[in-house]
C-alpha cells in the first residue's frame, strides 16, 4: 500500500464515518424510542468511537510512512 493509498484510505474512513453519523442524525428525527437509544448506546456510538480511534492511531503511521517516503525516495527533481 503506497502512501497516498494509506492517506486516501483514511479520508474514505473519515467520510463513512460522518454518513453514519449525518444518517442516524436523520433516523432519529423519525425514530425515538427506547429501542433506538439502546441501538445507538450499544452498537453507533461505540462503532464511531472505534473509528474514531483506528484514525487517531494511523494518522502518526501515515506521516511516518510519508517520512520514510521522502527520506528513501529519489532526490527531488530526479524524477
Amino acid at each position: 500500500m503506497t502512501v497516498g493509498q494509506f492517506s486516501g484510505a483514511l479520508a474514505k474512513l473519515h467520510g463513512a464515518i460522518e454518513y453514519l453519523e449525518r444518517s442516524w442524525r436523520e433516523a432519529k428525527q423519525n425514530w425515538d424510542d427506547e429501542t433506538s437509544r439502546n441501538l445507538e448506546e450499544a452498537h453507533i456510538k461505540p462503532i464511531i468511537q472505534q473509528l474514531n480511534e483506528i484514525i487517531e492511531a494511523t494518522v502518526p503511521l501515515s506521516e511516518t510512512m510519508g517520512q520514510a517516503r521522502r527520506n528513501c525516495g529519489p532526490p527531488e527533481g530526479a524524477r
